[in-house]
């Protein structure tokens, strides 16, 4: 029976992150190679962890309530908000998420966040 238990527990623990999870930014202006930087980890408490960074004047951050199932991810630039959006927290079947923004007269813009 306890055996069972254990199984039951490890079968619907949700999120996978006994490895490592990494968030990246992603930066391409038009016809040029396409950018990827790190986003560091900025803010982790018992139910909130964040990653965020400035790159080439715009603000990347993936916002993780771990009350909940999904990323809050949002690209800002001179304060003023482009993208905001959900995205699906990684597991082991779904090991990463993507979140891509083409500005119009402007860079590609993208978040990506997965487990390694």
């Amino acid at each position: 029976m306890f055996r069972l238990l254990i199984i039951a527990i490890i079968m619907f623990a949700g999120p996978v992150f006994a490895k490592q999870l990494i968030c990246k930014g992603w930066y391409q202006d038009s016809g040029i190679n396409l950018e990827e930087f790190q986003l560091p980890l900025t803010k982790q408490t018992d139910n909130n962890t964040v990653f965020s960074a400035n790159y080439k004047g715009y603000d990347y951050r993936v916002d993780w309530d771990k009350n909940l199932t999904s990323f809050y991810v949002s690209i800002e630039s001179g304060g003023k908000r482009l993208l905001f959006t959900t995205a699906r927290t990684p597991t082991e079947n779904h090991p990463e998420n993507f979140t891509d923004l083409n500005l119009p007269n402007g860079p590609r813009l993208a978040v990506n966040c997965e487990v390694k």
